[in-house]
């Protein structure tokens, strides 16, 4: 008989039981994980968008004291629990579960079972193994055809190669063949952006490379902290070293994610319990109000997770057998199938620009916002962290820091007051950047959509995705604009930045506003995970 503990593993807005072992047949050598899961803000439509939000359900395990290790689980023989449906992905990765029905609101699903083929894993009948179930909350997009590009002349948007001057022309993408680049009627271009960059070499866009006329399932929010923390927690000590800024034999209650003298910018991840080097790793926790103790109900777990670059994306998206999302997918998802675009048009259907004056309930479950007093643009405030307050033209004031995931998002609000996307995904334009692959380099349409397989490197980074561009980020890129940034850049087609090359977790500033000049940092880079749908 196989002895196993259970760990709990939880999302905003997500909650996963006390797993449990049930049903081992040693014959076949594999068991049943089962567990209990709930979600909010969960929908089915039969009409348009005609799609449904879903988990993606993984299970991690080690043997002993061993290291946390990717369960196989079958590719059918799952039991869904009443009223949901489970879809396994093909390469044993992990199941989808979603509503079998039409509706919306909070789903309770009861004993869902798993089979975990351990045999598979090299695990014996009566090895000792821990294991936890993870779940992250996706939207399913649908197959279909899709415009890129507005129409208007947002920086770097796409166009169709008959374009000159003026406003653009939208260009539609209608299968998965490869698309030709030029500047010609037909071929895929674009209006060059501030950054003298364009849509790149005139070769074409390979097949391999997800357009996103294909269904895939997107992230519905950035990673949270707590996410992070999940993930961190399951890594090595040399692992955890590559994954965050500082050592993590560093005294506890440090900063995880930035170097201390720079501004917190509302990341709560700190060392609980200091590692030892090259030996044991270091626990990881969310203490926003930075009072000692870890994961209160107002310590910021569930804050979209600033800090984050490209490699600890990509390290997140192979950890949890996803993948990261190319530009043309972050069109899709943001505009929807067969749509036609407007100029400037945001992720959520509109030109609208809010803004944010402060936040109530900060760092819980439920921190809500209030909405600022007029629609214009704000500037850098950083009142919160103690420094010289900005007032010039009403500017000072403003909330300019990542939010809770989700946060404008209720039980009647449409799809502008929730920053959705025409699929339901949230927070597209603002809040934090959009890492995406870019198609505007050879090293980015390389890309050929593989999926992570749930391992890491001994130094932390994904591995065995040569397609995705490195760790040195050439071939990545940034969409949709962020909390510091978010008039141009939030429109759903500017690609200023498509082409963009950061390896650092924050970004830099110099600014100047009615005679003030700024230089700081500021932590505005998070990070969300796509997968093909099966």
């Amino acid at each position: 008989m196989i002895l196993f503990f259970h760990f709990i593993a939880s999302a905003n807005n997500l909650s996963i039981s006390l797993p449990l072992l049930t049903g081992q047949n040693v014959s076949e050598k594999y068991v049943y994980v089962k567990f209990d899961i709930n979600w909010e803000n969960s929908w089915m439509t039969g009409s348009a968008p005609n799609n449904w939000d879903a988990v993606w359900v993984f299970v991690k395990y080690k043997v002993g004291s061993g290291n946390w290790q990717h369960a196989t689980l079958h590719s059918s023989g799952h039991i869904a629990p009443s009223g949901s449906t489970v879809t396994p992905s093909v390469d044993g990765k992990g199941i989808f579960i979603y509503r079998s029905t039409s509706g919306s609101g909070t789903v309770n699903f009861s004993s869902a079972k798993l089979r975990w083929d351990y045999g598979v894993d090299g695990v014996f009948d009566n090895s000792q193994v821990t294991i936890k179930v993870i779940g992250i909350e996706m939207v399913y997009v649908s197959d279909g055809g899709f415009y890129v590009g507005s129409g208007g002349q947002e920086w770097g948007t796409f166009t169709d190669g008959s374009w000159d001057s003026g406003n653009t022309v939208p260009f539609l993408i209608s299968s998965e063949s490869e698309i030709p680049v030029g500047h010609s009627s037909g071929n895929l271009w674009a209006k060059v952006n501030s950054n003298g960059d364009d849509i790149g070499p005139t070769t074409s866009i390979p097949t391999s490379f997800p357009k996103g006329f294909k269904s895939f399932y997107c992230m519905k929010y950035p990673i949270t902290q707590e996410q992070y923390v999940d993930f961190l927690n399951s890594l090595t000590y040399d692992q955890q070293v590559t994954r965050t800024e500082v050592l993590p034999n560093s005294p506890a209650r440090t900063k995880a994610m930035m170097i201390a003298s720079l501004p917190k910018d509302r990341n709560s991840i700190q060392i609980q319990t200091p590692g030892i080097a090259s030996s044991i790793p270091a626990v990881y926790g969310c203490d926003l109000d930075s009072n000692g103790v870890f994961n209160e109900a107002s310590d910021g777990q569930n804050i979209s997770c600033n800090w984050l670059n490209w490699g600890d994306g990509t390290a997140y998206c192979d950890w949890a057998a996803l993948r990261p999302m190319s530009e043309l997918e972050f069109e899709k998802a943001c505009r929807g199938s067969l749509i036609i675009p407007f100029q400037y048009e945001r992720a959520y259907g509109n030109t609208i620009l809010a803004h944010l004056q402060n936040i109530t309930n900060g760092g819980q479950a439920n921190e809500s916002y209030v909405p600022a007093a007029a629609p214009f643009e704000h500037f850098w405030n950083d009142s919160i962290n103690g420094a010289s307050n900005i007032s010039a033209g009403g500017y000072a004031g403003f909330f300019d820091y990542p939010i809770r995931a989700g946060i404008f998002a209720t039980s009647t609000s449409d799809r502008t007051q929730s920053g959705a996307t025409y699929y339901g995904i949230m927070e597209m334009s603002g809040n934090l950047w959009t890492r995406v692959v870019t198609v505007g380099n050879t090293e980015g349409r390389n890309f050929s959509g593989t999926h992570g397989d749930g391992m890491l490197s001994s130094s932390g980074d994904q591995t065995g995705n040569i397609d995705w561009p490195g760790t040195n980020a050439v071939g990545s890129g940034f969409r949709g604009g962020n909390y510091n940034y978010d008039s141009d850049w939030a429109m759903t087609s500017d690609r200023d930045l498509a082409v963009h090359i950061v390896t650092l977790r924050y970004e830099t500033l110099s600014k100047n506003y009615a005679g003030h000049t700024i230089n700081g940092y500021r932590g505005t880079f998070g990070f969300r995970c796509v997968r093909t749908a099966p």
